[in-house]
């Protein structure tokens, strides 16, 4: 089920001529789709589908995407997603489960719903997933697709008030938790519905961070923020951790990956983060795409502002159009 408002534009949204639109996918997730506003007319003599950006934002239990870092930003352009829309790239964005207008979902509310079984994190992906979906059935080839929706009047979705999206250049961007929940995305779906991967910051090896003073350990993940709570099961064994980020950063390959990795990032040991990356990206060299995984660990705080936004758009940019 889907639902849409009137596409409409807000304070710097207007001055950069980027509209919004809210809507609903998967288990009732409501969403906002902002668009590079190219006009009615310009949209029924272009056909060409838009390429997509979805963005996860980090920590943010308040505000959610809408947060400092998703529109607020110090960038001229009012934060990250405006930005990229700007250039005329569709965003999709929704605050995490437990953070923003689903604040109710999170905690122990979540694992009452799950039984125990499930994980935060795993839900996050789960929403991914749904995303895609949603992108797939508004394309312009699912209008032969049975696996789609279909409205009485017929076609996928008709009264989406959106220019044609294109499923194979949907693009993930995440800073901070949302980092961490695109890498693992990015390594259990299909990477036919990925294009490429860029993370700003969030993570950091699991298997060296047991009891890491500095960064908070392991127990930020599964306790703290509860976003995996099986992982304490390993607390005082890591090494038996099942996999870790170099294997996630390795399953991105050979696809276009943007690792920004801030070494003043006090939740995260670079030496380490910086071990997991150069393994791998013995990924890429070995699929001979060495020049589409780009590695920037500026000496500086975790922060998503101008210098981190400016990275972001100047990748995106250049992955959309290889």
């Amino acid at each position: 089920m889907m639902r849409d408002s009137f596409r409409r534009c807000y304070g710097l949204q207007c001055k950069y001529n980027v509209t919004r639109t809210s809507l609903s996918f998967g288990n009732y997730i409501t969403a906002s789709l902002f668009l590079p506003d190219i006009g009615e007319e310009h949209q029924q003599r272009n056909k060409t589908p838009l390429p997509l950006v979805i963005f996860l934002h980090g920590y943010a239990y308040q505000l959610g995407f809408t947060g400092i870092y998703g529109l607020l930003g110090s960038s001229e352009d009012g934060g990250v997603i405006n930005a990229i829309a700007a250039r005329g790239i569709a965003v999709l964005a929704w605050d995490q489960t437990g953070m923003g207008a689903r604040q109710s979902e999170g905690g122990a509310t979540f694992y009452r719903r799950s039984g125990g079984k499930g994980s935060r994190l795993g839900a996050m992906v789960a929403e991914i997933q749904s995303a895609l979906e949603f992108v797939r059935c508004t394309s312009v080839a699912s209008e032969s697709d049975p696996t789609c929706l279909r409205q009485p009047t017929g076609g996928a979705y008709p009264s989406l008030h959106v220019p044609p999206l294109d499923s194979s250049k949907v693009f993930l961007v995440g800073y901070s938790m949302g980092a961490a929940v695109a890498l693992h995305a990015a390594a259990v779906l299909p990477p036919s519905q990925i294009a490429g991967v860029g993370v700003v910051g969030g993570w950091t090896p699991m298997r060296a961070n047991g009891g890491n003073v500095t960064t908070g350990g392991n127990r930020m993940i599964y306790e703290t923020h509860a976003l995996i709570p099986r992982l304490g099961l390993f607390a005082g064994r890591e090494h038996e951790i099942p996999y870790d980020y170099d294997e996630l950063l390795a399953a991105v390959a050979p696809r276009p990956a943007l690792i920004y990795t801030q070494k003043g990032n006090r939740f995260a040991d670079y030496t380490q983060v910086a071990a997991a990356v150069n393994i791998a990206k013995k990924a890429w060299v070995s699929k001979g795409a060495e020049d589409k995984l780009q590695w920037s660990a500026p000496d500086a705080p975790s922060d998503f502002s101008d210098p981190e936004i400016a990275a972001v758009l100047e990748w995106i940019s250049a992955a959309v159009i290889e």
